[in-house]
């Protein structure tokens, strides 16, 4: 559970945007991202396009995920490499070109789903993040 005090004056509509930053944040740390490393984010919601950005300023190169196209252009301005629309195209195929076939370093997932298809989506594209030494991460 995350708990912080909030400060005098500050409207709880407003403080409620630290703990989304937190959560993005923890992501970001978890996975631990070494300069260079290409990672996928899937779901490019508040909290997808808080982990992109924070993964740009990190030094990694990112491959943002989203059903919804006009989420591209912001996915692009924060740095995202690639912007992947998985019902246009061959998901997997676009990843292997972007990494040279080797799959993506690391995987999160910021999205919520009634199917289990953006975890096994994220699990066949990052076949280096698999245990041991996983470094997969599923925020929500």
């Amino acid at each position: 559970m995350l708990v912080a005090r909030i400060p005098d004056g500050v409207a709880t509509s407003h403080a409620a945007y630290t703990t989304i930053c937190a959560i993005a944040m923890q992501a970001v740390r978890q996975a631990e991202i070494g300069l260079g490393d290409r990672v996928l984010v899937m779901g490019q919601g508040l909290v997808g396009l808080l982990v992109t950005n924070l993964l740009v300023i990190a030094g990694a190169r990112v491959a943002a995920v989203d059903l919804i196209d006009e989420r591209a252009q912001v996915c692009r301005s924060l740095g995202a490499d690639r912007f992947i629309n998985p019902a246009h195209g061959n998901f997997h195929d676009t990843l292997r070109d972007w990494t040279d076939g080797f799959g993506v370093d690391v995987a999160i997932v910021c999205t919520a789903s009634r199917s289990n298809a953006p975890i096994e989506q994220s699990a066949e594209a990052a076949p280096r993040s698999r245990p041991p030494g996983g470094r997969g991460n599923h925020t929500h």
